[in-house]
C-alpha cells in the first residue's frame, strides 16, 4: 500500500486523537491574553503609517490593509471572547467601540493628510492603549 495513503488513512481512523482539546473558555481566555502584545502591534503600525511620508504608496496602503484587518481581527476577539466568557459589555467598552467606530468612519471620510496622521498617531493609538488597560484587563478578571 501508498504510503501516503497509510498516513491518510491513520488520520482518518476513528481512534481518539492525540491532540489536546481546549474549552471554549480556556480558548476565550487564551486568546485575550494574546490581545496585548497584538495591541502593540497595531499601535506601532498606527505610528509607521503616520510618519509615512508618501501616504499613498505602495508600502502605505499594505500597512492600512494590515492595520484594518488588526482592527477588525481584534474586534472580533474581544466580542467572540467576552460571549464565550459571558461577560457583560459595560459602559466603558461601549464608549470605546463608539470611539473606535468613530476614528475610523472620521479617517475614511477626510481628505485632510494632516487630520489622517493626528487620528493615527494620537487618537487610535489612545483608543488602543484604552483597550490594552482597560477593556482587556476586565475581561480577564475572573469574578
Amino acid at each position: 500500500m501508498n504510503e501516503n495513503l497509510k498516513s491518510i488513512q491513520s488520520l482518518t481512523s476513528s481512534e481518539p486523537s492525540s491532540i489536546p482539546q481546549a474549552s471554549p473558555e480556556e480558548l476565550a481566555l487564551d486568546t485575550l491574553k494574546t490581545l496585548p502584545t497584538f495591541l502593540d502591534q497595531l499601535i506601532q503600525l498606527c505610528q509607521d503609517l503616520a510618519a509615512d511620508q508618501v501616504p499613498d504608496s505602495e508600502n502605505s496602503i499594505q500597512k492600512f490593509a494590515a492595520l484594518t484587518d488588526g482592527i477588525q481581527t481584534l474586534v472580533e476577539g474581544i466580542e467572540c471572547s467576552r460571549s464565550v466568557l459571558n461577560k457583560p459589555k459595560t459602559n466603558p467598552m461601549r464608549i470605546l467601540e463608539a470611539e473606535l467606530k468613530s476614528i475610523l468612519q472620521d479617517f475614511v471620510e477626510t481628505e485632510d493628510d494632516t487630520y489622517r496622521n493626528e487620528l493615527l498617531k494620537t487618537h487610535l493609538v489612545q483608543n488602543l492603549i484604552d483597550w490594552k488597560n482597560e477593556a482587556i484587563p476586565y475581561l480577564l478578571n475572573s469574578d
